[in-house]
């Protein structure tokens, strides 16, 4: 039964695939160098989107879930405190607020995955995710607004990641993570 469901969703994949990656249908979508259109499907957290990545093989489509590289968002799955976890969901918030259009419309044209690797992290694929807005011609990283909304911090992935519960409760953040502005905003210590 168990192999005959994952035929299924094979094949539905595939047939989905092929109806929302035909020509005619991302032609328009000119991503920048090193990026291939994405049709977003969900938010799943602060820093990770699911989708759709369409490559550079016209026929071959991956079903992924993006880590958005140069950044990092407190936990929603395993919070350590309850601070962070509210951080996590206003970050997934502001997330999913940026891409509430793109993902009702279902199109791809407005949406692009960028210098894409496997990764380490929970079988995710590490990227950007680009983004034009309707009628814009500039591409925009979703990354970036996270971080100047204190949603995220700027994070390469190297060195130690930031103690968002210590951070949050006595607003000892280190400076060039988690800027000042960010620190009134949110810590216990503001209030």
């Amino acid at each position: 039964m168990m192999k005959f469901s994952r035929i299924i969703l094979t094949a539905s994949a595939l047939l989905l695939s092929t109806m929302v990656f035909s020509a005619p249908l991302y032609a328009k979508n000119k991503c920048p160098t090193n990026c291939y259109p994405m049709l977003v499907m969900r938010v799943i957290d602060g820093d990770t989107v699911q989708g759709y990545i369409h490559t550079s093989d016209d026929m071959a489509v991956i079903y992924a879930k993006l880590r958005l590289d140069g950044i990092d968002t407190p936990e929603s799955k395993r919070p350590q405190c309850p601070e962070e976890h509210l951080l996590a969901l206003l970050a997934k918030g502001a997330l999913a607020n940026q891409l509430a259009p793109i993902i009702r419309s279902r199109s791809i044209n407005q949406t692009c995955a960028c210098d894409t690797k496997g990764g380490k992290f929970a079988r995710r694929r590490i990227g950007s995710l680009r983004i034009k807005k309707s009628g814009g011609k500039k591409w925009i990283d979703v990354a970036k607004p996270l971080i100047s909304r204190c949603y995220a911090i700027a994070y390469s992935g190297k060195g130690p990641r930031i103690n968002w519960c210590k951070c949050l409760k006595s607003g000892d953040c280190p400076a060039n993570k988690f800027p000042a502005k960010c620190i009134k905003r949110f810590t216990s210590k503001s209030k």
